[in-house]
């Protein structure tokens, strides 16, 4: 994992495709990290570099698409318009291409997620890596997002999880079915946002 280890309050920054098989996540303290797996290797962060990578990726997809936001400094969101589908390809062919590209002139991988809205495609970014190209479309739903834990759902934080699970909600599709005011009144405004985003809006 990355991280800082020589303080007691220091969390993991990222983690392997190993690690995160053991249960060790990303922002999970390095204390409990180590409770999973002891021999875990803590690999101090190079920001400038990784900064570095992450402009040079940016500086493709601003080039290459009209509709682009940055949402974190490895993580982005581009528009692939019905305009350009008649142009060019179907959606999953270009994402292909673009890992393809971005391997090629940036020398390391990346993972590309294809769906409807930003959300679908921010909630595919938790499937298998790495250098994957993973589909969630609204059609999918049923199949790949629903049955997924509650706890995988974006914005249900190490809090919000086990207050869900003691309603019975163990997975997405138990949130997505629930009444909308019986969630708002144990969450407020903040179960709204969830409820929504377990129906994908």
């Amino acid at each position: 994992v990355v991280g800082v280890q020589e303080t007691r309050k220091g969390f993991v920054l990222a983690s392997s495709t190993p690690a995160k098989k053991l249960g060790i996540k990303t922002t999970m303290r390095i204390t409990d990290a180590r409770k999973i797996f002891p021999w875990v290797k803590i690999a101090p962060p190079d920001y400038k570099y990784y900064k570095k990578c992450s402009d040079e990726m940016m500086n493709i997809l601003k080039s290459k698409f009209r509709l682009f936001q940055q949402f974190s400094i490895d993580e982005c969101f581009v528009e692939y318009t019905e305009d350009m589908q008649k142009e060019y390809w179907d959606p999953v062919d270009v994402a292909n291409q673009i890992r393809e590209y971005i391997k090629k002139k940036c020398w390391f991988t990346v993972n590309v997620w294809v769906g409807n809205n930003k959300f679908l495609a921010k909630m595919a970014s938790d499937f298998e890596k790495p250098n994957k190209v993973h589909t969630l479309f609204s059609g999918e739903m049923e199949k790949k997002l629903w049955p997924l834990p509650i706890g995988d759902l974006f914005g249900c934080g190490r809090e919000t999880e086990p207050k869900l699970r003691k309603l019975w909600i163990n997975t997405i599709w138990d949130l997505a079915k629930k009444d909308r005011a019986f969630i708002k009144a144990r969450f407020g405004h903040f179960g709204w946002i969830l409820h929504d985003y377990a129906n994908w809006i």
